[in-house]
């Protein structure tokens, strides 16, 4: 009977005592981000938003921090970093430092200079745009025809006069017409892309390759995994045509692929490979990524027999 008292005691006491939205709660009647108290000049009418934003009568806030450029009363989230009131937009985000990396996050907001409120919008996967300029991670970065921009799936967009992957040009691409197929593989009208990033040492992308397929066939073109794909005459990695059109052909793993008379690694075809017993285990050896009845491969190369 005590058991049962305590347990409704404690059940009213959170319902009660706690009022939870997400992240935001309040607790003795002070608002919290997780376990961070709110500093907040007045909290009425304090509402959260989504799970970072909030506003009040006075401001807006991101997770924890006022944003003492916003204003409250028109205070919006667009996404979990996108925000806008009647005469800014921002884009709150999180860092931590190196010395204490997994110790603190910080926040940071940014108004962001130069964008219209009464225009933007957020378009999906950290973009946005407003009449002017579209933006990345609250950065603008340029476009062909902002207002025809729009995203497609898989890195790729468009607008009415180019195609886009990451937001490099595909070079040649006709943007009414373009869309994003898979695995760094697009078309338009005409032509087949592939497109993917060359990155510098530090990590940071260095400018984009591009590939438009001679001869690619538009129709039957089909994207597949590990950098692959195929059309009714030919078989492709990453944009190169590697052999003809195979009606058995599969991408196995690791970067395997076979067809009926030939086994291929990232594109390249492995001599004296078994295509009858080739096969690729789930989980690779230590120095030993693929077999066939005679030898053993690790990274496409022959190991041993």
């Amino acid at each position: 009977m005590h058991i049962r008292l305590f347990a409704l005691m404690g059940l009213l006491s959170f319902l009660f005592g706690c009022d939870k939205k997400g992240d935001y709660h309040r607790k003795g009647g002070d608002w919290y981000y997780k376990d961070h108290k709110l500093t907040m000049e007045s909290s009425a009418g304090f509402t959260p938003l989504n799970a970072t934003f909030a506003r009040a009568s006075d401001h807006g806030y991101y997770r924890d921090q006022r944003i003492t450029q916003s204003d409250g009363a028109t205070f919006e989230a667009l996404s979990e970093h996108y925000a806008r009131d009647r005469a800014r937009v921002f884009y709150g985000d999180t860092y931590r430092k190196v010395e204490e990396y997994w110790a603190v996050r910080y926040n940071r907001v940014v108004a962001i200079d130069g964008a219209d409120p009464s225009t933007f919008q957020y378009l999906g996967s950290d973009h946005g745009k407003d009449a002017r300029h579209v933006y990345l991670a609250g950065r603008p970065v340029p476009v062909r025809d902002v207002g025809s921009f729009v995203l497609l799936d898989h890195g790729f967009s468009r607008d009415t006069l180019t195609g886009y992957y990451h937001l490099h040009v595909v070079p040649g691409s006709d943007g009414a017409t373009f869309v994003g197929l898979a695995n760094h593989y697009a078309r338009d009208g005409k032509s087949v892309f592939h497109a993917a990033l060359v990155y510098r040492a530090n990590s940071t992308p260095e400018r984009l390759r591009s590939v438009r397929i001679d001869g690619a066939d538009i129709a039957t073109f089909t994207a597949l995994d590990d950098g692959y794909a195929k059309d009714s005459r030919r078989i492709y990695f990453e944009g190169r045509n590697i052999a003809p059109a195979s009606a058995t052909f599969e991408v196995l793993r690791h970067g395997y692929a076979k067809s009926e008379s030939q086994v291929f690694h990232k594109g390249g075809a492995i001599a004296g490979a078994d295509v009858a017993t080739f096969e690729v285990p789930d989980i690779p050896d230590v120095n030993v990524d693929a077999r066939d009845r005679a030898a053993t491969y690790y990274d496409g190369k022959r190991s041993g027999s």
